[in-house]
């Protein structure tokens, strides 16, 4: 695979990566941030709001103070003031006009000390005794103690709204006893419209003392005075009195989805310490999180965006980073051949342009300067041959790509190793043959004393296990000053040569064979030709034996690769005939 091709994936592969986890990353720390944004929003909301319903029952508790301490009605109560009639007419004139400056309230009333209603705003209430409503009734009878009063939310049996009741004594003038009691109904649709007010997306419930729901936006399934979020854990634990957190996710009661909650106790307004009422406020986590959904959507998009732009990026650079190390391997390859004339293309300053430089500068000495073949020798070993260098303790130091493309390590996996890691322990080490005690026991000290240690064969161990054999030169490094900064070792792989050699011997070893099978065939050709010719001597007559033995001798000549030394009998017959 190419180097651009690698990059590229790679590339890639860290964008696919990094990518995801960095929309990811930004997505959820977006998203509490953005949570906790809602819930502190939500939370400021829900106080403001709950002092504002402090603020206008405040107002209402004091406005039914004011109407009872008004100087009319106090005088008219006083005896003997003024008479029954004209006192009456005062009294519901009075209280007509007090309703419009004050509350609103949906019903506004004097009682006497009788429990008698003496003036209200429903005319059909006048002569009425206050034990006929019994909501009322318990709020007569705490100002007729003396003390302003107000009640919990209810529903009003004289109007049939919901209602706070608020009361007041009415004072003599001069005994500064009480006389009466101004009892008003407050217009419970104030305080609905305050949590109107409240973000469209946003589910406002007041809830009472009990939890039970009081006011805010009605749900499907919920009714006023009924509703019970006696179960919500946020209640609850308010209920019970326990601390609670301002903001978590729940579910909603009623329709069983995620939300938003905060809850606000009621803290009350001055004077008026108000009811223990909270103030819960839902909003949906889909609603809330809108937002940051959108994100995600954008953020993935800009990503595939910047991925393909990384993409684009990456085979460009790797292109420019890879073209002129092609064409510098061309080059050497062309070098290798045996042309000195070719010459590589420096586009760059930088090291890439540098070692182009360099290799050019190279071939032209060589044109320039005739040298020998272990120059050129040296030459290719120090382009090619594995470098390793070592330290006095035999610990790896330094290493060449060369090593780790012939090994199958990587310069990590042998920097700060033993050398003793790359190199076969054979048995020869043990019998301390000095070509072998490199490395072993004293071998660093014995090298260090020699200066040098050069050809020696010695076997490098891959990492897949493989015996490469090499041919193994060492040298020790000293500084200007002579301290020992290390021992450089190259080695050359020499498997082709072993590979050659072992093909020398065992050719030789056959034309060894070879020599002694030809040595005995010459001299049983020898011994036959001596019996043809001392039986041609001896039996001149016996043709028919002669002619099998000459035809035996061209036989083993043939065999030898020569030619027949004696003609074929069907010639000598033609020959004869002739």
């Amino acid at each position: 695979m190419k180097f651009s091709s690698k990059l590229i994936i790679t590339v890639i592969a860290i964008a696919l990566i990094v990518a995801p986890l960095f929309s990811v990353g930004v997505f959820f720390y977006a998203r509490a941030i953005l949570l906790e944004r809602i819930v502190d929003t939500q939370l400021e909301l829900a106080t403001h709001q709950m002092d504002e319903i402090d603020r206008v029952l405040y107002k209402a508790y004091q406005d039914i103070r004011l109407i009872a301490e008004d100087e009319l009605l106090e005088l008219v109560f006083e005896k003997g003031q003024l008479p029954e009639k004209e006192s009456l007419e005062l009294i519901n004139r009075t209280v007509e006009e007090d309703s419009i400056m004050t509350g609103p309230w949906d019903a506004l009333m004097v009682v006497n000390k009788g429990g008698v209603v003496v003036a209200s705003l429903h005319k059909d209430s006048i002569g009425k005794n206050i034990r006929d409503y019994s909501k009322t009734r318990l709020a007569f009878h705490p100002a007729l103690k003396g003390n302003a009063y107000y009640s919990d939310l209810v529903l009003s049996e004289k109007t049939g709204r919901l209602t706070v009741i608020f009361s007041a004594p009415i004072k003599g003038d001069i005994t500064h006893e009480v006389k009466g009691v101004v009892i008003g109904h407050f217009a419970w649709p104030v305080v609905e419209e305050l949590l109107d007010d409240m973000p469209t997306r946003s589910h406002a419930h007041l809830l009472n003392k009990d939890g039970v729901l009081i006011g805010g936006r009605v749900e499907s399934g919920t009714k006023k005075l009924e509703t019970s979020f006696a179960d919500h854990n946020l209640v609850k634990k308010s209920l019970a009195g326990e601390e609670i957190v301002t903001g978590a996710i729940t579910t909603m009661v009623k329709e069983r989805i995620k939300v938003i909650a905060v809850y606000v106790s009621e803290d009350g307004f001055l004077s008026f310490r108000g009811n223990n009422w909270g103030l819960l406020v839902e909003i949906p986590v889909s609603s809330a999180l809108a937002p940051i959904k959108r994100m995600a959507i954008n953020l993935t998009i800009i990503a595939i965006i910047v991925m393909i732009i990384l993409t684009w990026v990456a085979y460009f650079v790797g292109k420019t980073l890879v073209d002129p190390i092609v064409d510098l391997s061309k080059t050497v390859k062309i070098v290798g051949s045996g042309d000195l004339s070719a010459r590589v293309k420096v586009r760059t300053n930088d090291e890439i342009g540098i070692l182009g430089s360099s290799f050019n500068k190279m071939t032209e000495d060589l044109q320039k300067t005739t040298v020998s073949k272990d120059y050129v020798d040296n030459i290719i070993r120090t382009m090619l041959n594995t470098l390793v260098v070592v330290t006095p303790e035999a610990t790896i130091q330094t290493v060449n790509q060369s090593l780790c493309d012939l090994l199958g390590y990587k310069k990590k996996d042998l920097i700060g190793q033993p050398i003793g890691m790359i190199f076969l322990a054979v048995a020869a080490a043990a019998e301390e043959k000095e070509e072998e005690k490199l490395f072993y026991k004293t071998g660093i000290a014995d090298l260090i004393k020699k200066g040098f240690i050069a050809n020696v064969d010695k076997v490098y161990l891959a990492k897949d296990g493989k015996r490469i054999p090499v041919t193994f030169s060492g040298s020790v490094m000293r500084d200007g000053e002579g301290s020992i900064q290390g021992i450089v070792c190259v080695a050359s792989d020499i498997t082709e040569r072993k590979q050659a050699e072992k093909i020398i011997i065992d050719t030789a070893e056959t034309e060894r064979k070879r020599a002694a099978e030809l040595k005995i065939l010459n001299e049983e050709l020898r011994k036959k030709t001596g019996r043809i010719e001392r039986f041609q001597k001896l039996t001149m007559g016996r043709e028919h034996d002669i002619i099998r033995m000459k035809k035996e001798v061209n036989e083993l000549l043939a065999k030898l690769g020569q030619a027949n030394r004696y003609e074929a009998p069907e010639k000598v017959k033609a020959l004869k005939k002739r």
